[in-house]
């Protein structure tokens, strides 16, 4: 007796479907303009040939959604009030922007500021640490370079 395939219904209905979609040829759906976060509207086929240009809060949106890595709040009205125009421009120049706040922070750490060789000297690598305690390398002069040492050389004694 010969057995015949079963094929499950739902394949059967797949296939189906995606031979009537591509007799049908394809769907273009009217294209959409956002004109704020909940809200889509969609154009007519009449009006598809030529968009309708953004108003300025729409703009100033799109540019930061486009620019940045997404609007804070006040962004968009510091935009507005400055301008679209006058603030891309403002980015497209970041010595204009104010950094203020990021050297506050920075200079927290001194260490930025330092040379390489005061760097080193005051943050011994541990290699270097070893050698000194093992006397092979002297301690620095310096009282204060002595003691950032001292700790470090006694840890590696123990």
């Amino acid at each position: 007796m010969d057995r015949v395939p079963i094929v499950p219904s739902f394949a059967i209905a797949f296939l189906s479907a995606s031979i009537l979609l591509a007799q049908s040829g394809p769907q273009q759906a009217a294209p959409t303009t956002r004109t704020s976060r909940s809200q889509t509207v969609q154009r007519s086929s009449a009006q598809t040939g030529r968009l309708a240009p953004l108003a300025t809060q729409e703009r100033a949106q799109q540019m930061l959604n486009r620019f940045t890595f997404g609007a804070r709040p006040g962004d968009l009205k510091q935009v507005m009030a400055m301008g679209p125009e006058k603030w891309f421009g403002q980015q497209l120049d970041p010595q204009s922007i104010s950094d203020t706040a990021v050297e506050k922070r920075l200079g927290d750490y001194p260490v930025l500021a330092m040379q390489p060789d005061q760097a080193v000297q005051i943050f011994p690598a541990p290699f270097v640490i070893q050698q000194v305690a093992q006397g092979k390398i002297p301690y620095p002069i310096a009282p204060d370079l002595a003691a950032a040492y001292h700790l470090p050389c006694f840890n590696s004694n123990q």
